[in-house]
């Protein structure tokens, strides 16, 4: 696993195995803490080739907003999730 960048700015992507979010709100030091405990990675996407899986930007932003409480299911319900093949971009 690649070492965790600095905090991600509004509009980065970042990465976790084949998902992808796009940050479309700012976050702070200590969500960025947990994201990169669970392996969650900036990418910049114009140097990558990979396909990934675009998660929904209601579940990201359920996710960035959760309590610290919630966040754990909402993470394993974007983790979870049944991407279809046709959706990897």
């Amino acid at each position: 696993m690649t070492p965790p960048r600095r905090m991600p700015q509004f509009g980065s992507t970042i990465v976790w195995e084949k998902l992808k979010i796009q940050l479309r709100m700012t976050i702070d030091g200590e969500q960025w803490d947990w994201l990169t405990m669970k392996g969650w990675r900036v990418q910049d996407m114009r140097k990558n080739r990979r396909n990934y899986f675009k998660v929904p930007s209601k579940a990201d932003e359920r996710l960035l907003l959760a309590s610290i409480e919630e966040r754990e299911e909402v993470c394993r319900r974007i983790v979870n999730y049944d991407y279809e093949k046709s959706r990897a971009n």
